[in-house]
């Protein structure tokens, strides 16, 4: 039987410069508040909710093809037979998340409606996190309770289900990025 953590799996992945690069090309980007749904379009929010934008189509194609590899190994690490080889087909836009001083990002799971309620049909299946500064204090990435230890350009992949409940909590001092998308 797998231990249920070995589903969460961490590479090293984008280059520190290029973490500044998107970091500095986007950080004057108009940022909305973040704001949740329970697939009701109802919404809720506060008041130390992080902020969230989107790469463009360019940038994301840039991440996108570096991140392909790892997203097969991913698959090839839990494939069990040839029906299971490929757990998902698709990835969405790229969210960026921007967690200021004192703003956080409630524990949940990442059962979302919203984004694959238009052209895109499908619910997340894989979790996909970069990390794009460690400069900051507070605003550990949890799952499951137990703190991550993730330092700049790191990528972090896990289950979408209601087995890995996580979040990002409070930040004490300067300003956490990171890069979020959904494979499906």
């Amino acid at each position: 039987m797998i231990d249920i953590n070995s589903y969460i799996v961490k590479y090293k992945f984008l280059d520190h410069s290029i973490c500044d690069q998107i970091i500095d090309k986007y950080k004057k980007n108009n940022f909305e508040k973040h704001h949740w749904s329970d697939g009701k379009n109802i919404e809720y929010e506060n008041e130390k909710e992080l902020e969230v934008t989107y790469l463009n189509n360019e940038d994301a194609s840039f991440i996108f093809k570096d991140l392909e590899k790892f997203l097969y190994d991913y698959q090839d690490r839990f494939k069990k037979n040839e029906r299971t080889k490929k757990l998902i087909n698709h990835v969405s836009s790229f969210r960026i998340n921007r967690y200021p001083k004192n703003t956080y990002m409630r524990e949940h799971f990442d059962h979302i409606y919203s984004i694959f309620d238009g052209n895109q049909k499908g619910i997340p299946v894989l979790s996909i996190l970069i990390l794009l500064n460690d400069d900051f204090q507070g605003g550990d990435f949890k799952i499951n309770g137990q703190s991550q230890n993730m330092s700049k350009g790191d990528l972090i992949i896990f289950p979408s289900c209601f087995m890995f409940p996580h979040g990002v909590e409070l930040v004490t001092e300067g300003t956490r990025y990171s890069l979020i998308a959904w494979g499906y």
